[in-house]
């Protein structure tokens, strides 16, 4: 039976470095199966560059995964600006073996245009929200039961941000939907934490519902306090253990 993929978001090192080539590095210290390129900024995304090194660290995995940079003052659809963005998302993404590109619901305005994009090439998986963003469980669910080209990055903080109960919900009707899981949760009122350090046992517990998925599982917790290779260790070891 193949094992759960454990992939590492470079979004982890997002307060240590911004520049993508540096947190591939990071991410390749650890005993990994593929890295999610993680963008917040158009800018970051634009003024990306991936050095010969960092394309092959990311070359010997077969699969990673991308998390578009999206804004929802300026949302996705068919003009100049995103048909550039477009480009270099997918130039990007098929240089490094990415399989799955994640958008955030609220930041689309016209989704025939992103399926039309990037359907076919890519699974566009678009990834719930938290509750102030205005995109609510019941609207998403709907968007992706009405198209079937799009499918689902289920993010774990953001829909225990609902309540638990919502998260499960979801999870459950929208389960045949999901490529992938990002796994983190909101602790000491800090959002995108590490699960093995969480001392809600509530949260922890809900995550149960999740432990027979087979998708990739991307870790997408951020450091806080500097680089802490033992904390992100104890993560991966977490995956690894809890969903085989």
């Amino acid at each position: 039976m193949s094992k759960t993929k454990c992939l590492l978001s470079t979004g982890t090192f997002f307060r240590i470095s911004k520049d993508m080539n540096e947190a591939i590095n990071y991410a390749n210290q650890f005993n990994i199966d593929g890295v999610e390129l993680g963008f917040l900024f158009f800018e970051e995304l634009e003024n990306t560059v991936l050095d010969q090194e960092t394309i092959s660290i990311l070359k010997k995995f077969n699969y990673n995964s991308f998390h578009a940079p999206g804004d929802k003052k300026i949302r996705y659809k068919d003009n100049e600006f995103f048909n550039k963005i477009v480009k270099k998302i997918k130039k990007l993404a098929s240089l490094t073996n990415c399989r799955n590109i994640t958008i955030h619901a609220e930041q689309i305005e016209d989704f025939n245009f992103v399926i039309s994009t990037f359907s076919g090439d890519f699974n566009l998986c678009i990834e719930n929200v938290r509750p102030k963003d205005g995109f609510d469980n019941d609207k998403l669910i709907e968007l992706l039961i009405n198209n079937p080209k799009l499918y689902f990055t289920f993010d774990t903080a953001h829909a225990m941000e609902f309540s638990i109960d919502e998260f499960k919900n979801l999870y459950k009707k929208m389960k045949h939907k999901v490529k992938q899981i990002h796994l983190s949760l909101t602790h000491n009122n800090r959002f995108h934490n590490f699960v093995n350090n969480c001392p809600n046992n509530t949260f922890i517990e809900a995550l149960e519902i999740i432990k027979d998925s087979k998708c990739p599982i991307v870790i997408e917790a951020g450091l806080r306090d500097g680089f802490d290779k033992e904390l992100i260790e104890k993560e991966i070891k977490f995956v690894k253990t809890f969903f085989n």
